[in-house]
């Protein structure tokens, strides 16, 4: 029997339908656009920060404040790996909408029906036993 393969990379493009192929062109352009306008306010974010450190001094919050946008620079960094390593993928495929009337149903439809959970509500019928 033979072992299924197993790809450690994402397919060449050949091997990628085109419509995917330009769908995943278009996402990983957005990535990258994201990523960058991420990596901006956070360099900014770092600047303020460092004018915090010259204002305050090297308190417990502001050592703190140095730490999380260093975790956050990796995580960034950590992100930017997966967008490059990213399969193409295919984006949803919308479902029609379907319009329900707001008209009230025929009472005709529950004539003998209980509702769930009260259940007993109507005189039980006896049969002839």
């Amino acid at each position: 029997m033979a072992s299924p393969q197993h790809h450690p990379h994402p397919p060449a493009p050949d091997d990628v339908a085109p419509e995917k192929q330009e769908v995943s062109a278009i996402l990983t352009t957005r990535a990258h656009e994201d990523l960058a306008l991420a990596r901006r306010r956070l360099d900014e974010l770092a600047r303020a920060v460092r004018a915090l450190r010259r204002t305050l001094g090297d308190t417990y919050g502001v050592r703190r404040l140095c730490d999380d946008v260093e975790r956050a620079r990796s995580s960034l960094g950590f992100v930017g790996e997966t967008i490059t390593e990213a399969e193409p993928v295919a984006l949803p495929v919308a479902t029609p909408t379907e319009v329900m009337s707001d008209l009230p149903y025929d009472p005709v439809i529950f004539a003998d029906a209980d509702d769930e959970g009260v259940g007993g509500m109507r005189p039980q019928r006896r049969t002839g036993r």
